[in-house]
């Protein structure tokens, strides 16, 4: 019974080669982790430093090993560890989907399709019937989805349209392609123009020989886009760290007369200093914003460089709950999901084929009593469905009594057309999870007016 394994020992002596040493079996993982969470302790700062750069480059493989570290005895290692962990979360989450395609003279639709298959996106088109026929060639090695998206795009004289909250991709030939398109992984940026205002105060101009009072306000405006995984919900105020035209004038809104430091300006739309729990209620993967700039030359052209910061609410996670499994019995009940909770006031159904439900809801949320953004995303997360899971569609909604913490709705149900649907049968609830991020943002060489 011990000839096998004596047969092997012998065999692995025979295999090495006298005088060369067998190579080392390489080190787990964990155990580089362990050895890098350790040094996190380290009494030179330079140590720690580095093995901090040396986690961080593992990205989320190394958040187990991390969270495992919070109960080291070494207050710095607990501490470092702890910071760490969302940061690298982040990263994982927020991280862009990619493309290796190589394809010679093939139709759009082959290549979206195999762009679906490698990110999960689906990709709609609308284009003139010959275009839809012509041939195209790609080749991307580990691109971002947007980068290859948007080069195909060029390509084709195809324009990205503003979705309808779902997950799809839309495009439209419209004869050109979107210019200085800019990315930053998962997300895109595309400037949409200048706005200048100028006017002049002459009315009144004190001393003798005082010059009118003239002020000239430049505006640019953008759309932000994230990838469909990843709707926004939200932007709070812009952060612009650069701006300069193409004679190095910065541009930067002045504070205290020092044209040179970095400024906070408003968002525009869906802007602002708070940033609430939803965003603004909306799911979606593009949102538009604004930002206002100095120009303090009339002789430059173009703005050479603006390089800011976005603060983004984001929908980390949908998670469906199912509130009423019978919804036609479902009148005088109560149910809760988290901090939110439903009373089925009335259940009814209606001529055509239709049913209208009566809530109320209400929302405990201790931590900000008065966030209205719960109330706004209501909308898109509440659902109907029959048994086999085929959605009902909204035919009418009536919102009352509405305050910061509840509100009664009215909701008219009806199939949808072409679709063969059963009784309603599940009241579906999604529970949302947020996340805050910063996102980075450059644009260059863009035309003054």
């Amino acid at each position: 019974m011990y000839k096998p394994l004596l047969l092997a020992a012998l065999l692995s002596l025979v295999l090495i080669a006298p005088g060369v040493a067998a190579p080392p079996a390489p080190a787990p993982a964990s155990s580089t982790f362990d050895r890098l969470i350790e040094q996190l302790g380290d009494t030179d700062f330079r140590k720690r430093d580095e093995a901090t750069r040396l986690l961080e480059a593992e990205g989320v493989k190394v958040v187990p090993a991390l969270k495992k570290a919070l109960g080291h005895p070494d207050a710095e290692v607990r501490r470092r560890a702890f910071n760490l962990i969302p940061q690298l979360e982040t990263a994982a989450f927020v991280a862009p989907r990619r493309v290796t395609l190589h394809m010679s003279h093939k139709p759009l639709r082959a290549i979206f399709d195999e762009m679906t298959k490698q990110t999960g996106y689906k990709i709609e088109f609308w284009t003139a019937p010959n275009n839809a026929q012509m041939t195209y060639s790609c080749d991307f090695k580990d691109a971002t989805f947007w980068q290859a998206l948007d080069r195909l795009c060029r390509d084709a004289n195809l324009v990205l349209q503003h979705n309808y909250g779902d997950e799809r991709i839309i495009l439209q030939n419209q004869g050109g392609y979107t210019p200085h398109v800019q990315h930053d992984g998962a997300f895109r940026f595309v400037p949409t123009g200048f706005q200048m205002v100028r006017n002049m105060d002459f009315g009144l101009v004190g001393n003798a020989g005082a010059s009118p009072q003239r002020n000239e306000n430049l505006t640019l405006t953008f759309l932000v886009f994230s990838e469909p995984r990843i709707p926004l919900l939200g932007m709070g105020e812009i952060r612009l760290t650069a701006a300069y035209d193409n004679d190095k004038n910065s541009m930067l809104v002045p504070i205290n007369n020092n044209p040179n430091q970095a400024i906070f300006l408003g968002g525009g739309f869906g802007g602002g200093r708070f940033i609430s729990r939803y965003g603004n209620g909306n799911r979606s993967y593009m949102q538009q914003s604004q930002f206002t700039l100095h120009r303090p030359s009339e002789r430059a052209t173009r703005v050479k460089l603006i390089r800011g910061v976005i603060p983004v609410t984001l929908l980390v996670e949908q998670k469906p709950v199912v509130v009423a499994d019978n919804i036609l019995k479902a009148k005088g009940k109560k149910n809760s999901v988290g901090t939110t909770t439903f009373h089925f006031e009335d259940v009814s159904a209606q001529p055509n084929k239709q049913y209208q439900i009566k809530l109320h809801i209400t929302e405990d949320n201790k931590d900000n009593p008065n966030d209205w953004t719960w109330m706004q995303t209501l909308f898109q997360r509440i659902e109907l469905q029959d048994e086999k899971g085929h959605k009902f569609q909204v035919y009418g909604t009536r919102w009352d009594n509405s305050s910061p913490n509840n509100v009664q709705v009215t909701l008219t149900y009806g199939a949808q057309p072409n679709v063969k649907t059963g009784p309603p049968s599940k009241f579906i609830f999604q529970e949302w999870r947020t996340l805050q991020h910063q996102v980075h943002f450059e644009f260059k060489d863009l035309p003054l007016p």
